[in-house]
């Protein structure tokens, strides 16, 4: 696979490779384009073209979701199922593109519901600050989401949604010019967030994020004016309390090293 940006893989409970995808072609354990895994609607330039989650309830039955990229007519964000018990075991695509939201940004995520069987998949609105939690269940995709109007609006569609291992945080980066990233609480029993904080950062454009696994800690990449040749770093935030009352951002010990890293504290009181 040779892609862009946004890329999901994923492994049984053994670790085995099962499938992997760029949101436009699925290959399977074999490294062959799976039986009907061509031609899906999310971009090898989206920032996060697709995510894999288990079909809750099924064994053997997976959601791929994906996210198309900016430059498309019409962005929507989709989601197919696959049967890992067709073909052998390589898996086959048995219901594709099909539509559940519209337009699109390139951020797309997904946290496990707090009963520990369904999953909420969030997107987020283009041209906008609404995010919305669609639950997965055993029965399917709802079709009436949850819906959080909250924090900045943003106009950029590039960028990425994360939620913490322990999903108590969602952060949402925009590669834009000084365009703030954006980190909210997270409720995994309700699908709302809640309690914006407008991420300071001493590089103007941020995009690639991720958790630590114990969710104590957050790192965003970040380079000067949206240029990946005019240098960057990644921005470590420390998550020091779970107290969600009042949100305060604390930046201590800022420096870059040799390395290009940059470290905060993101406080919470």
């Amino acid at each position: 696979m040779n892609t862009m940006e946004g890329c999901s893989t994923i492994s049984d409970e053994n670790g085995i490779l099962l499938f992997y995808t760029d949101g436009q072609t699925v290959w399977n354990k074999n490294h062959d384009v799976m039986v009907n895994g061509s031609g899906l609607l999310g971009g090898s330039s989206s920032a996060q073209s697709s995510i894999v989650v288990p079909a809750p309830g099924f064994s053997k039955k997976y959601y791929l979701f994906t996210a198309a990229q900016l430059g498309v007519i019409g962005r929507v964000y989709c989601y197919n199922i696959i049967d890992m018990d067709l073909q052998g075991g390589l898996g086959e695509i048995i219901q594709k593109n099909t539509v559940f939201d519209s337009p699109c940004t390139e951020r797309l995520t997904a946290a496990l519901h707090g009963n520990g069987v369904d999953f909420w998949i969030i997107t987020n609105v283009s041209n906008s600050n609404i995010f919305k939690a669609f639950r997965l269940t055993s029965v399917g995709l709802s079709t009436q989401p949850v819906i959080s109007t909250i924090g900045r609006n943003v106009s950029q569609v590039i960028g990425m949604c994360k939620v913490s291992p322990d999903g108590k945080w969602l952060i949402q980066t925009t590669h834009g010019t000084n365009l703030p990233s954006q980190l909210f609480k997270f409720d995994i029993n309700t699908g709302i967030l809640s309690n914006p904080i407008s991420l300071n950062i001493p590089f103007n454009c941020s995009y690639g994020c991720s958790f630590s696994p114990d969710s104590k800690r957050l790192f965003i990449g970040a380079w000067q004016g949206c240029s990946i040749n005019s240098g960057g770093a990644i921005i470590r935030y420390t998550l020091n309390s779970d107290d969600e009352s009042v949100i305060k951002l604390n930046i201590s010990s800022l420096r870059q090293n040799s390395f290009g890293v940059v470290r905060l504290s993101l406080t919470v009181h």
